[in-house]
């Protein structure tokens, strides 16, 4: 028993020394505190004065300006990127950045026509189609119908710029014929071609020339694969086709015309 009694004795002998430093260290502080006098009220009122003076004296800020025309920023000082170090533009400077750009993702043929062209009235044959086109700008869905020759691709192109430049809204033109044998050109097994793939997840479609494709043994339900899924996330999805309702049923079914016709706004480029 005399080993454990030792042992226990010689643990509380440890424990009163711990007691006894900890006390000494915290005495000191306890005395200053208590030797410490309070701040009197007319102290703190001084200094909350003399803040408040330093604070009226201090320069204004300086009102945020645009990186491009050095123009006061508004609400638009708030940049869709969060990359805080670039630049803050006006909503003006950003549009005619946009401008000076767009072309290159544009085809060749197409890539000077705006709805401010002069000739477009020529190239186009409906002056109504013109300027409902310049109404439905933001319009999510847009069926644009007409003949061979009637202007429709030059109309939706021209808007498509005009809607880049005003919203900034990555857009890709794919050509009908090209998704017409995309899995042709594409090795089996490495999921869907870049054309399907791109043409699904891009945030604003236009589909071209639907019609004048001559379909390969897939074409009809990649085109399913991509309508339906951009009509479910409620993706901008813009046509054009010379085909008219019944002829896009006959042709690709009543889902795809029912999408492409009744539930989009339809431009008929057809007539004047």
């Amino acid at each position: 028993m005399s080993d454990p009694e030792e042992f226990e004795s010689g643990l509380e002998a440890l424990r009163a020394s711990a007691d006894a430093a900890k006390a000494r260290m915290s005495a000191p502080t306890e005395a200053a505190a208590k030797r410490a006098p309070k701040p009197a009220r007319g102290d703190l009122e001084a200094l909350l004065a003399g803040a408040q003076a330093a604070a009226a004296a201090a320069p204004p800020a300086k009102a945020p300006t645009c990186s491009g025309c050095g123009g006061a920023l508004g609400s638009e000082r708030a940049e869709p990127s969060e990359r805080r170090e670039l630049p803050v533009r006006c909503l003006e400077c950003r549009r005619k950045g946009r401008a000076a750009i767009v072309s290159q993702f544009l085809p060749e043929y197409f890539a000077a026509t705006t709805l401010e062209t002069p000739e477009l009235s020529t190239w186009v044959r409906s002056a109504r189609a013109i300027a409902a086109t310049r109404r439905a700008l933001h319009e999510p869905r847009v069926t644009f119908v007409g003949p061979a020759g009637s202007g429709k691709t030059t109309l939706a192109l021209a808007a498509i710029r005009a809607r880049y430049v005003e919203t900034g809204e990555r857009f890709r033109i794919q050509p009908s014929w090209d998704l017409a044998v995309a899995r042709q050109r594409f090795p089996l097994g490495d999921g869907d071609p870049p054309p399907i793939e791109d043409s699904i997840r891009t945030t604003m479609l236009l589909l071209d020339d639907l019609g004048n494709e001559r379909p390969g043994p897939t074409y009809t339900g990649d085109l399913e694969l991509i309508v339906y899924e951009r009509h479910m996330h409620n993706r901008p999805t813009w046509v054009t086709t010379w085909c008219s309702k019944d002829q896009a049923i006959a042709k690709y079914g009543d889902g795809i015309a029912r999408r492409l016709f009744s539930e989009a706004l339809v431009i008929d480029c057809g007539g004047r």
